[in-house]
C-alpha cells in the first residue's frame, strides 16, 4: 500500500471498499451475483459494502474481476500503481501451507499404519516362535 495514496489501514479499507460497490454497480450485479461469485453469503458481501468487514486478497481479485475489472485496471485505479505487483500471479503463502498441512497430514497417517504394520508382524513372528 502506498503511504502517500491512504493516511492509514482506516481510510484504506474504507476506500476500497466504497470501490468494491461501485464496481458492482457498475457492472450490473446484484450483491446476491457477487455472493456467489467469491463463495460467501450475501451478507457478507453487504458488510464488506458498508465498511463492516475486510476481505482479503483473493476475495478482493475476485469481485473486481466478476465485474468485469482486470488486476491491472485495479492496481492502477485504486492503488495507483503503474504495475502490477507479480506477487498477485503467484501462489499464496497460506495455499502452501495447506498443501503442505495436507502433505504432513498424510505422512502421519502412513506413519502410523506403518507402525501397526510393524506391530502385527513383530506379534507373528512372536506367536511361531511360541
Amino acid at each position: 500500500m502506498r503511504s502517500d495514496r491512504f493516511k492509514d489501514k482506516a481510510e484504506f479499507y474504507r476506500k476500497l471498499c466504497n470501490y468494491l460497490k461501485e464496481a458492482r454497480l457498475k457492472s450490473g450485479l446484484s450483491q446476491a451475483q457477487i455472493a456467489e461469485a467469491i463463495n460467501m453469503s450475501r451478507y457478507y458481501v453487504i458488510k464488506v459494502e458498508k465498511g463492516g468487514s475486510k476481505p482479503g486478497t483473493k476475495t478482493i481479485l475476485t469481485w473486481v474481476k466478476i465485474c468485469g475489472i482486470t488486476i491491472d485496471e485495479f492496481c492502477r485505479e485504486f492503488l495507483g500503481m503503474e504495475r502490477t505487483p507479480e506477487i498477485l500471479f503467484t501462489k499464496t503463502p497460506t495455499v502452501e501451507l495447506d498443501i503442505l498441512k495436507r502433505q504432513n497430514d498424510l505422512i502421519l497417517a502412513f506413519s502410523a499404519i506403518a507402525r501397526k504394520m510393524e506391530n502385527a508382524i513383530l506379534e507373528a513372528k512372536k506367536n511361531q516362535t511360541s
